[in-house]
Formats: structure tokens, sequence, C-alpha cells
């Protein structure tokens, strides 16, 4: 169980003397170099104070609701999460909430978001750390839960716990190679790590200069410093942006590197993408007295925990139809044979596209056994709405007259 030492104080001061003792690792010529060019804290922070955008994460702000913000927000549009963040936090308000609720109805909850370790891990979490007041706000107890990397419990630290540790994100890691004109790349984990070292010096070279010239009162520094910090997420995602950057709306571009040069879209510098794969999957409908037969995904499988009918790849110089009879036997240990086929669907994951050929298929012989799915289950076609599926999945059904609105159903 993870408990909350009594007070921040002793974090805060051991988090400033780290700052100092980690920077002292830095090439300090290379980095006096980029002085100059370090925007004034107090631009920014005037700036975010009128043009911040009105998130729902952002309004009474607990290490939980940061949290699950945080962890939606991973790989997923903010404009696709409000919804889905709103209705989360409808459905499990506190961290009690979530972890005493069944995995299954976490998944549903979290259906469409994708990349649904997330929700796993957000659950096993809750399971360890059962309130607010029992989050540990330490670097190094947060990065032992379930789903906090480094990113994340700095996130935290930040702005659940008012303490400024470098936050480093894409928005934030373009900001600062503009701003110093860095040839460096975030998805490169030796560039990331000197990214985030420069962040950490700005932020202490905010501090200093805060501190010498009185800017804030001292209690509130630590407070206007995540302030600064977040402005600078906040100015990646909404101005500094990747093609076409809003230059003429920056409050701080007179100081940009990137800027002077006239190279934002250069920086930062960015890989020739490469062509995504296409995975042909054939996939059965079984029906058997108004129930379809589905199996359920392992955990530990890609995923994990959700719902899918029967079936699998098509091997080269294999027809889908053939597929579907060797996968279905293969998975199901059930013979079938194809009666109609179905339109197929095409999806997108991150590194690659499936095309998936939906069959209705008919029982012939065989004894039903989970030969690869953690079990298997025909499930009343009245109840699909109260199951958890991939967006695949999903989108069979609903070609194919399917209806999944949301009821519930105390029975699943």
């Amino acid at each position: 169980m993870y408990r909350k030492p009594t007070t921040k104080n002793t974090q805060i001061q051991k988090t400033n003397k780290q700052l100092t003792k980690e920077n002292d690792h830095t090439n300090r010529p290379e980095f006096d170099s980029l002085i100059p060019f370090i925007p004034k804290m107090e631009i920014l922070y005037q700036w975010f104070d009128s043009h911040k955008r009105n998130l729902p994460w952002r309004m009474n702000r607990t290490p939980y609701r940061v949290l699950v913000s945080e962890i939606m927000l991973q790989q997923t549009r903010v404009t696709t999460v409000i919804p889905f963040y709103l209705k989360w936090m409808s459905q499990f308000p506190t961290l009690k909430t979530l972890a005493d609720a069944d995995i299954q109805t976490v998944y549903k909850a979290w259906e469409g978001l994708g990349y649904y370790r997330r929700a796993r891990m957000l659950y096993e979490c809750a399971k360890i750390v059962h309130t607010d007041e029992q989050f540990p706000f330490q670097i190094h107890e947060l990065i032992r839960l379930p789903g906090i990397g480094l990113y994340t419990a700095h996130a935290l630290a930040v702005f659940a716990f008012g303490i400024p540790y470098p936050i480093l994100d894409g928005n934030i890691s373009r900001v600062i190679s503009r701003w110093f004109l860095l040839n460096l790349r975030f998805s490169n984990s030796r560039d990331q790590k000197l990214l985030r070292d420069i962040f950490q010096q700005v932020i202490l070279i905010w501090k200093n200069k805060a501190e010498e010239i009185s800017l804030f009162q001292q209690d509130e520094l630590q407070k206007q410093l995540c302030t600064v910090i977040e402005s600078v997420m906040e100015l990646g995602a909404t101005v500094c942006i990747p093609k076409k950057p809003r230059c003429c709306e920056c409050p701080v571009s007179l100081t940009c590197r990137a800027f002077q040069h006239q190279s934002q879209v250069q920086y930062p510098p960015t890989l020739k993408k490469q062509k995504i794969p296409t995975v042909k999957v054939a996939v059965g409908i079984l029906e058997k007295n108004q129930k379809v037969l589905f199996g359920l995904r392992k955990q530990s499988d890609f995923l994990g925990g959700l719902w899918e009918l029967p079936g699998g790849k098509v091997n080269e110089n294999e027809r889908p139809e053939e597929a579907i009879v060797r996968e279905f036997f293969e998975e199901t240990g059930l013979q079938v044979e194809v009666i109609k086929s179905f339109a197929p669907v095409k999806h997108a994951f991150t590194h690659f596209k499936i095309l998936m050929y939906p069959f209705q298929v008919k029982r012939l012989n065989g004894k039903l056994k989970a030969n690869s799915a953690e079990k298997l289950k025909f499930i009343p076609i009245h109840q699909l709405s109260n199951f958890p599926f991939p967006k695949a999945t999903k989108l069979v059904l609903q070609h194919n007259g399917y209806h999944l609105e949301h009821h519930e159903d105390k029975n699943v």
C-alpha cells in the first residue's frame, strides 16, 4: 500500500537539489550558448492564462483525474478523448469505484479508444492505490505502479502535486527543438534524454531568475513553474504545431531560433514514414438459437480481454473461404462450411492494417474447445451491446445487422 508522506515540502526541496545536481552532468558550455534564447517565463505564464483551452481534466485536479486523462491521451487526440473522459469519470468517479468494477465493464467503458492495455493498466493501478490520499508523488514510487512510465510520473508530479519536473511529450520536444534549433528527435531515446535534460536546465533557470527578481511569492513559485511547464505543452499543441506553425500567434517567437532562421518545419527532423503492411484476416459468424459464438482473447495477447469472432490470418496463396474453415477448426475444434460471405472490413492499427473477410458459417461436426482463446461463449444477440469488442469486430457486426446500442443487462 502506498501512502503519502505528511508533507510535500521535503520532496520539493529534494526535487530542487536533484535538479541542480543532475544539471551538473550537462555540458555547460553547450547549454550556455542556448541561454539567450530561453523565453521569459512570465510571458508564457500570461499567455497561458488567457489562451489555455477549457479541458475537463484541468478542473478539480486530483491524482486520479490526472492519471485517467494522461493515460487516455497517450496516442489519442484531445478531441477524441474528451467525451470518453467525461463518460469514464461519470462511471468511475474514484479509484475505488474503478477498483471495484469488473474488468469486462472497464473494457466496455474504454471501447472505442483503442490500445486496451491502457485500460487494464489503469484498472490494475486502481487495485493497488485505492484513494487519492494513498497516491505516491515521488517519481521512483510512481513508476512502480502499473502503466506509469517516466512521462506519466512527471505529469502527475506537475499537474497533481505541483512539483516542477521536466515533462517531455511530442509537443514539448517540438517546442524545445525549435526554440534552440536542435537536431533532436523525440522518437530517439538518446535524443529524448538530451531534450529532457535541456528542459530541466530551462526550468532551473526560470526558477533562479524568478527568485532573483522576486517574480512570484516563494510559496507560490513551485506552482507557477508547473503552470509555465504546462504552457509550453499548450504552445506545442495549439500554436507550435508540426506543419504550418502559427508563429504570428506565438508569444515568444522573437526569441525562437527556428523562427529567426525561418526553418520551423525542419525542426524537429522527421524520419521517412515506412509503408504499413496489410494483414488479411478471415472471421466466421456462427449462430445458434439467437446466439453468436465469440472467443475471449487472453489478457497477455494483443487486444487481450476483448471478445472476437473466431478466425485468423489468411495464409499466402490461400483464399479467405479456405482460411476461415481452417482457422475455425484450429481455434474452436468445430468443422464448418461457408454459407454466405460479407463485404470485407478495413481497419488500421498503429503499425499495421487489417482487411477482414467475414463469413456466415454452418457447423458440421466437432466438439467445441477453446484452443487459442481464454474461453469460447455463445452470446445472446440481444446482449451483444454489453460486451467489449475490438473495433474491426464491431464494424463487422454492425455492417451485418447486429445492433450494438448499449443497454443494461444484469445477466451478463
